[in-house]
């Protein structure tokens, strides 16, 4: 195997660093159930994991208007929510600790500077991170590359030195189209979803020993 000469490592929020889609599939499917439409895991899985729909194009697809109002209870109820909680485990923050004395850690999200607040308020994680691109920082969400463009962009770190982390095909595409080497996490709640990636982990640990090896 080639030696890596990685020097920044990009993370993706949910399902990666923290445990919240779960979260976010049972307030959709409360939220979508009130027009009468059921909402499957399959469905979920879809429109979040292999399609550029995301939940607007779903909505879209089964003619549910008012997406903007569907999203801000959708998001206000998930805020609540997560204050309840601590989705970010320990070994997770252990193990960006332990990668960030080497590597510039960053955060590469679809989700906005506002819930990423929230999900990040009750961890010390983000003292170990450099970067982060919330959905407000780039055009086009993943699959397209300006998210980790972006990123790239923000740290100064050439592609061939980057490698990013991601539980979804779509954002190993986004990853892929910015020329970034990638590793496929696997979701714990969605374990069913697989994404064809250069390295495969199911422990954020695991890349310790990637890089290392």
């Amino acid at each position: 195997m080639t030696t890596m000469n990685i020097k920044c490592i990009l993370f993706d929020s949910d399902g990666v660093i923290a445990e919240t889609d779960r979260i976010y599939f049972e307030i959709n499917s409360q939220l979508i159930l009130r027009h009468g439409i059921k909402h499957t895991r399959e469905d979920y899985i879809q429109y979040s994991f292999l399609s550029d729909l995301g939940s607007a194009g779903f909505l879209k697809e089964n003619n549910i208007e008012n997406i903007n109002d569907f999203k801000f209870e959708r998001n206000q109820m998930f805020i609540r929510k997560i204050s309840t909680i601590k989705p970010i485990a320990s070994s997770t923050v252990d193990a960006i600790s332990e990668l960030s004395k080497k590597y510039k850690i960053g955060i590469v999200t679809n989700a906005s500077s506002e819930v990423l607040t929230a999900v990040y308020k009750s961890s010390v994680l983000l003292d170990y991170i450099d970067l982060v691109v919330s959905r407000e920082k780039y055009t086009n969400p993943k699959p397209a590359p300006d998210c980790y463009l972006k990123a790239i962009q923000e740290l100064d770190i050439p592609p061939d030195q980057t490698i990013v982390v991601e539980d979804s095909p779509r954002g190993i595409a986004a990853a892929k189209s910015a020329g970034l080497k990638t590793v496929h996490f696997q979701n714990k709640y969605f374990p069913e979803v697989t994404a064809d990636a250069d390295f495969k982990i199911s422990e954020i640990s695991e890349l310790i020993m990637i890089l290392e090896s």
